[in-house]
């Protein structure tokens, strides 16, 4: 069963994730707004906000009151083998609470390895190179938009050489999306598709039965 103390110090975390969260949800509103209402002209402010708002969330969950919290409900750290910490486990009586905690100290352990000026510039150049993206592709004038996917890469390579990887800089990124991934691993799975979805597209472009895609070029009201 659980402390009077652990459980006021599991509900602390959880208020300063739910912080955190009503940051990256304002952060996706301005991302999706860009996405389908926002003027062009507007990017280079709506990159200003985007990257004071991820710079802020970042800041949030890499403080030091988080690392504080996480040690405090860390009740094996001693025994700890592989890396590995049992989090208020049997003792918690909750697994929902148990895997919060695992979860939160996995992004956290990652989020301490970048500076959050890394974080901003690359949610603020992302902002720009889309724009920058969606204006070559319209003109089809790749070279115009080469220096943008350069910037992010450069952004990108840093971020995968503070977190760290065994194999692949990638594996670094991909943990965002698929925690314990590695590349090898999915290159083997496209492969696996490659070899089945190639030849059904090529067969379905042949075919004299095509379907109907005026749907996706009519005028929709907004």
């Amino acid at each position: 069963m659980k402390s009077g103390l652990m459980n006021d110090t599991y509900l602390a975390l959880v208020e300063r994730i739910r912080e955190i969260g009503k940051l990256e949800a304002t952060l996706e509103l301005l991302r999706w707004d860009q996405e389908t209402f926002m003027p062009a002209k507007a990017t280079p402010d709506r990159a200003e906000q985007v990257a004071l708002l991820a710079g802020l969330a970042h800041e949030k969950l890499i403080s030091p009151q988080v690392g504080e919290l996480l040690s405090r409900l860390d009740l094996s750290a001693c025994d700890a083998q592989a890396g590995d910490r049992a989090v208020l486990s049997a003792q918690a009586g909750d697994p929902v609470e148990a895997t919060n905690i695992r979860e939160t100290r996995r992004l956290y352990e990652r989020a301490v390895k970048l500076p959050a000026e890394l974080v901003a510039e690359t949610s603020r150049t992302s902002t720009l190179a889309r724009q920058a993206w969606v204006q070559a592709r319209r003109d089809g004038d790749y070279p115009a938009f080469a220096p943008w996917l350069d910037r992010l890469l450069t952004l990108k390579r840093r971020a995968a050489d503070l977190i760290g990887y065994a194999e692949e800089p990638y594996d670094a990124l991909l943990d965002e999306f698929e925690p314990g991934a590695r590349t090898r691993e999915l290159a083997a799975l496209f492969a696996e598709l490659r070899g089945f979805l190639v030849p059904l597209v090529r067969a379905t472009g042949r075919s004299p039965r095509q379907p109907d895609t005026s749907i996706l070029s009519r005028a929709y009201p907004r």
